[in-house]
């Protein structure tokens, strides 16, 4: 089954989507967020989960509904 057929896209790939979507650069979203670039590519990778905090910013960046 392929991604278009239900799977989903993870949030790594979404972040790096949407980020790459608004031509805004890691270093500037690690800078406007005020979180480590390091932080940003574990993000990225899958390597890391965002935590709450983390979650909240980025949806504020992104325009993200809380619902």
């Amino acid at each position: 089954m392929s991604m278009s057929e239900g799977e989903g896209i993870t949030f790594d790939d979404w972040l790096k989507q949407r980020r790459t979507e608004l031509d805004v650069t890691r270093d500037e979203l690690s800078e406007r967020l005020g979180f480590s670039l390091d932080l940003l590519r574990k993000l990225e990778s899958g390597e890391s989960r965002p935590s709450g905090q983390i979650a909240h910013l980025l949806a504020d960046y992104f325009h993200i509904p809380a619902e």
